[in-house]
């Protein structure tokens, strides 16, 4: 057995408790527990996945250019060093992962209920939604990717949302699963066209 299976064949138990542990507990806690614990793992899988941060520094450093390093390097408008900054922006993108995946645990349990306390959707939103059926929305990363499509679907609109395979086959099933608790429809990333257009043709939104 390679190493890559063996890693992977180490993996799948933990996985699966993993994902077992996030249904039994994150979908009974409330809110604010819930971002606490999510915090908590955060910075556990950031101090500990030295693989991930420096992918994501040199993700970082695409976008934005390399930073001058160099120490007690400061800017006249007062900004903090370049080093500093770039590690609370990597900081931050672990927490928002694990806010994004404990909200689709979350949501589990109350679906509506749970993604109407999470948020709300803004006037301009609402009106884009109602003169726009079917329309076809498209999010960032940036903030729980999740709550567009429910919030859309809590204002009434049928929804289908695109998502790629997480994971083992079995992971993914169950991710699928908790994502549409609340009614919207997941379409898999692969072979997605077709559904899609045939959801358009019935006046889903996407």
């Amino acid at each position: 057995m390679d190493r890559k299976k063996a890693i992977r064949a180490i993996r799948l138990p933990l996985e699966w408790a993993g994902l077992w542990l996030g249904v039994a507990t994150l979908s009974f806690l409330p809110r604010k527990a819930l971002l606490g614990v999510c915090d908590f793992a955060s910075l556990a899988m950031y101090l500990f996945d030295r693989r991930g941060r420096r992918r994501a520094l040199a993700n970082l450093r695409i976008v934005l250019g390399k930073s001058d390093v160099a120490p007690g390097r400061h800017y006249a408008d007062g900004a903090e060093n370049p080093a500093r900054r770039e590690k609370l922006v990597i900081r931050r993108s672990y927490r928002n992962m694990a806010r994004t995946v404990g909200h689709a645990f979350w949501t589990c349990r109350n679906a509506k209920a749970r993604a109407a306390q999470a948020g709300s959707m803004c006037a301009e939103g609402k009106a884009f939604l109602r003169e726009n059926r079917p329309a076809v929305t498209v999010s960032g990363h940036i903030g729980c990717w999740e709550i567009l499509s429910q919030l859309a679907f809590l204002e009434g609109h049928r929804m289908m949302s695109v998502a790629k395979d997480i994971g083992t086959r079995r992971m993914t099933k169950l991710l699928m699963k908790a994502r549409s608790a609340i009614g919207q429809e997941i379409v898999a990333a692969d072979g997605a066209f077709r559904p899609l257009m045939a959801g358009i043709k019935a006046g889903k939104s996407l």
